[in-house]
């Protein structure tokens, strides 16, 4: 947990981004991108790993594209940019 977020936050974050990675929904794309962009490794590489999974949903690809990118680029943390390049 990074220290720029109170446990309870954390702990909601990671939370929807699990259900989100479990769901099916496309249109769930643009929240997950935001989550992308926590100060939390652990939110960050779960909102990767379920944009990864909608793609098999009919989730718009220059979308999630425009969301991994970057954390697969430049996330200062090896795992982000593993399940964003995964998910890629």
């Amino acid at each position: 947990m990074n220290s720029a977020m109170d446990r309870r936050m954390h702990h909601e974050c990671v939370q929807r981004a699990i259900a989100l990675g479990r769901g099916t929904d496309p249109a769930v794309l643009p929240e997950l991108a935001k989550l992308l962009k926590m100060p939390s490794v652990e939110i960050r590489r779960l909102a990767a790993s379920a944009i990864g999974k909608l793609s098999g949903f009919g989730a718009d690809p220059a979308a999630a594209v425009a969301a991994l990118a970057p954390a697969a680029l430049r996330d200062p943390h090896a795992q982000v940019q593993q399940y964003a390049l995964t998910a890629l």
